[in-house]
């Protein structure tokens, strides 16, 4: 599950700005096709799971057996859009109540790994994830309004790592196809390490290195790829971006073409 949080946390994000754009860390899934999210013939190996599917804890220990991938992918959804709108109480755009997010996120959580395992790009470990759910709470608890919309402690746990983890390699394609003319591409279906970049598993490149993607993705955090084809630190806040719009870190004014600072995410 290298990245499912951030996957998480990408689109709350992207909707929260109105916009389709992917974050530095490439964590989200970019689904091409706009029909329903999950397949229902596509499930989680049901091998991976015990004849136990509460998805619950044992007792107060903080442990917990194994858990289905649907429970599993529902409590992740649960616990992060309870902490959004603890965060913003009338909610973000696209997002006006609780429900509405624990539904979206649970489906497209569960579809990226029905995906991957029906694809062999991803595994799932039951028992990790059982590990994993006792972990959630305490992980989505911590984090601080402005932590939700960015990066999440939730890799610092081995057990939630284990629970989803991609398998393409380096150079491998991490791109599906789902139908006529639509295709979903993830990071969460390449090897540790490695980000999904142009549909294709890859590490993150460092600053002042060569890049080729056109949607400015590719680099390390705090870094695009700029037009020359190499990896530059972000402009900074009002700085022209007429020949840069890529390069901006949250959005470049299409009037004055100048780099603006990030709006308010939370709905009044």
């Amino acid at each position: 599950m290298k990245n499912i949080i951030g996957f998480f946390a990408a689109f709350s994000l992207a909707f929260a700005l109105g916009a389709c754009g992917t974050d530095d860390d490439n964590d989200s899934t970019t689904d091409q096709d706009t029909g329903s999210a999950t397949d229902p013939d596509v499930t989680a190996d049901p091998d991976a799971t015990t004849d136990d599917d509460s998805g619950t804890n044992d007792d107060d220990s903080g442990t917990t057996g194994s858990m289905e991938a649907e429970a599993f992918t529902e409590l992740i959804s649960d616990e992060f859009c309870e902490k959004i709108f603890e965060c913003c109480p009338n909610g973000v755009p696209y997002l006006e109540n609780i429900d509405t997010c624990k539904a979206m996120f649970g489906e497209l959580l569960l579809d990226d790994l029905n995906q991957g395992i029906a694809n062999n790009m991803m595994s799932y470990d039951a028992a990790s994830a059982g590990q994993c759910a006792a972990e959630i709470h305490d992980i989505a608890a911590s984090l601080s309004c402005d932590e939700l919309f960015e990066e999440s402690p939730i890799e610092e746990s081995a057990a939630c790592r284990q629970a989803m983890q991609g398998l393409v390699a380096e150079g491998e394609s991490c791109e599906i196809e789902t139908g006529e003319d639509a295709s979903e591409s993830s990071d969460d279906y390449c090897a540790d390490g490695l980000s999904c970049i142009d549909s294709i598993c890859a590490e993150l490149v460092e600053t002042g290195g060569s890049c080729s993607s056109e949607y400015g993705e590719g680099c390390i955090e705090g870094n695009y790829c700029n037009s020359e084809g190499s990896c530059a630190p972000y402009l900074a806040l009002g700085e022209s971006c007429a020949d840069e719009w890529m390069g901006c870190e949250f959005e470049c004014d299409e009037e004055e073409e100048v780099c603006l600072e990030q709006g308010d995410i939370c709905l009044e």
